[in-house]
């Protein structure tokens, strides 16, 4: 079963909850999003806005909220993965808070110094409608013109750089100002803080030494903090591109298998490599069979030949929303 779900973003919204009873959508996906980055959500808050969605008009077709898009993960987490205990502990209180009140699939991001980003938020059709859009030309113009990153210069080719100076040098200081905003400063969900220049450049200061493979690890431990409160209220993780968090995030690319407590969706072969059954300790259950994998018998190795951990990026037909590393 799929459900039509709408993100909304709380009573400042311009478009009501009526415009989304309009669009034909049953279920709400949103977050506290006026509470601060790292702060803890508390139940009666989440009781509030569950009500308002739930309750706040009488006599209109009802409206349910399902998924939680997103409760951020601070900064200092990705920085410094399990010793950002604070944050972690914050993050599991707002946890505990939603599943309080029933609401039982969880989204969130893992992306350093900045969320999602467009460079155009508005962009016009040839049919007149509008839509966000990132163009990679503009984006270089910001990285090496006006954020200037030290790096960037050796990051592009020598065409990718010259059409960079000439979107550049086309630009009014408005569009500079808006092409920041765009990038830099927070959207609407952003699960990041809004940044000046002069501070993204410092975020990425404090990035400095952190690689792919750290950052990896930074995730490993927060989930190793937050998997067993989550399992234990039934709480469904969810991370973009609909993979399962633990797979996706331990297992990117290691010629390694996960054991997983999921009928798998890929069909595991018993075929795969002798030393690509090296599969992981740790055992995680996949919050894409929540039904399953309570299930001794579903205990399954799933892998293809080739080793890689590719048991979790089938869609579940039963989950319609997810949210990226």
């Amino acid at each position: 079963m799929m459900l039509q779900g709408w993100r909304w973003y709380g009573p400042n919204d311009p478009v009501s909850l009526d415009d989304i009873r309009q669009a034909g959508a049953t279920d709400v996906v949103t977050a506290l999003h006026q509470v601060p980055i790292g702060e803890a959500w508390t139940r009666s808050a989440v009781e509030e806005r569950k009500n308002l969605i739930e309750n706040g008009q009488p006599g209109r077709s009802p409206l349910t909220w399902s998924v939680v898009e997103s409760i951020p993960i601070p900064d200092d987490v990705k920085r410094l993965g399990g010793g950002a205990t604070r944050s972690i502990e914050a993050w599991i209180a707002s946890l505990e808070a939603v599943a309080s009140a029933g609401i039982k699939i969880i989204c969130y991001n893992f992306m350093p110094v900045v969320d999602w980003c467009r460079t155009d938020l508005e962009w016009e059709l040839p049919n007149g409608a509008k839509a966000m859009r990132f163009d990679q030309e503009r984006f270089a113009a910001f990285d090496l013109h006006i954020l200037e990153r030290a790096e960037a210069p050796a990051e592009y080719s020598e065409a990718a750089r010259r059409r960079a100076r000439e979107v550049y040098s086309g630009m009014t200081q408005a569009d500079i100002d808006v092409l920041v905003t765009n990038i830099a400063s927070a959207l609407p969900g952003s699960t990041t803080d809004p940044l000046t220049i002069p501070q993204f450049r410092d975020r990425l200061q404090q990035y400095r030494g952190i690689d792919s493979a750290v950052l990896r690890r930074h995730l490993s431990e927060f989930l190793a903090r937050v998997t067993p409160v989550a399992e234990s209220l039934g709480v469904i993780r969810m991370t973009r591109r609909g993979r399962c968090s633990a797979c996706r995030a331990l297992h990117p690319r290691r010629k390694t298998i996960r054991r997983c407590s999921m009928r798998c969706p890929r069909k595991p072969t018993a075929s795969a490599s002798a030393p690509a059954r090296s599969a992981c300790a740790r055992k995680t259950i996949c919050p894409r069979w929540p039904s399953a994998s309570r299930r001794g018998s579903a205990l399954r190795i799933c892998a293809r030949p080739s080793g890689k951990a590719t048991a979790c990026r089938s869609s579940n037909p039963t989950i319609s929303t997810a949210t990226s590393t």
